[in-house]
């Protein structure tokens, strides 16, 4: 399973809509309402997965499943460096 994949997962089990629906380039903040409290539990869930770090900040700006993916790319890039 993609990076992308397993982020579009967890971004709709916390937002409540179904995945194969969820279009990952989609405002999260405008178009599907997630606020702060929503992307912590979305950061902590990915944490879990991935067992890497996912800045609160970082994700509070973060405003699509793309690039909530690219993130945790760029983490999983950097803990094997």
């Amino acid at each position: 399973m993609s990076v992308l994949q397993k982020v579009t997962e967890v971004v709709a089990e916390v937002l409540e809509v179904d995945a194969a629906t969820l279009d990952p380039d989609a405002n999260l903040i405008k178009d599907l309402n997630m606020d702060s409290v929503l992307a912590i539990d979305i950061a902590t869930l990915l944490e879990k997965h991935y067992h890497v770090q996912v800045p609160d900040e970082r994700m509070e700006e973060l405003t699509s499943v793309r690039a909530i993916a690219h993130l945790v790319e760029g983490l999983l890039a950097a803990g094997r460096a």
